[in-house]
């Protein structure tokens, strides 16, 4: 049986055109953030960002992107396990609890995903009704970037990086999550998900994007990626589903 601890884990925090630490009360209403292993990327081309505590690496950076900031999250990363996050969630009184018992459990695991609540203190999405591993990506289920727990010592290994094609200040600004979920997997890498509660996050859903043609554009180069010339294939039936909401 593995011996991790909470020392083992850095939370991999993304913000901008922040001078104080002050927004880490919010994030961490539970916890002492101070005690906690931090990366902060602040991304600024006017504000600095300090801290004081020798646990907490701040990356200040003229560089936009959210690909961009994780990535270099993850670089400074020193802790065996990297949390994906940013200054918006809050985080659950026994997340590091679920945390701290997942990586003890599960042997090899490259990413844990976990569940997260909307600010209507209601699952964001639909879930997987039981804690289960995934080899291959499902059709009905995809992780966002802030439910990640990443092995940081497999995703350096293998390379592994958030494509910066793909995210907020980026080409397509969203699906930078999925993208990366599907590169850990075509490495025959594990991804195990928790149906344990960690955060709450005021996500805006997938339905609500549905009808963007921003959207649309992002879905259909993500299945560029996956399935090659077979995407028109999805598109079709992409479509057929638009016209079929459209009519109700």
């Amino acid at each position: 049986k593995l011996n991790y601890t909470a020392n083992d884990i850095s939370f991999l925090i993304s913000t901008m055109n922040r001078s104080k630490l002050d927004f880490l009360d919010d994030m961490f209403p539970f916890h002492d953030w101070k005690t906690l292993n931090l990366v902060i990327v602040n991304q600024s081309k006017t504000q600095e960002l300090k801290s004081p505590y020798s646990n907490h690496c701040i990356i200040n950076s003229t560089e936009f992107g959210l690909s961009k900031s994780r990535n270099l999250a993850l670089e400074y990363c020193k802790t065996s396990f990297g949390l994906i996050a940013d200054d918006d969630v809050i985080y659950e009184p026994d997340c590091l609890i679920n945390y701290v018992e997942a990586i003890n459990t599960y042997q090899n695991v490259a990413l844990f995903s976990f569940q997260m609540l909307n600010f209507e203190n209601q699952l964001a999405k639909k879930y997987p009704k039981t804690s289960c591993l995934f080899r291959r990506a499902p059709k009905k289920f995809k992780a966002s970037s802030v439910e990640m727990l990443l092995n940081t010592n497999l995703i350096k290994s293998n390379q592994l990086k958030f494509d910066q094609q793909f995210g907020l200040g980026a080409v397509f600004e969203s699906g930078e999550d999925e993208v990366f979920l599907n590169e850990i997997l075509s490495e025959k890498l594990r991804w195990y998900f928790i149906n344990k509660i960690i955060l709450k996050h005021p996500e805006q859903s997938t339905g609500q994007k549905q009808h963007e043609l921003t959207y649309i554009t992002t879905k259909a180069v993500i299945k560029y990626l996956e399935y090659d010339n077979l995407v028109y294939l999805w598109l079709l039936k992409f479509m057929q589903l638009m016209v079929n909401w459209s009519m109700v």
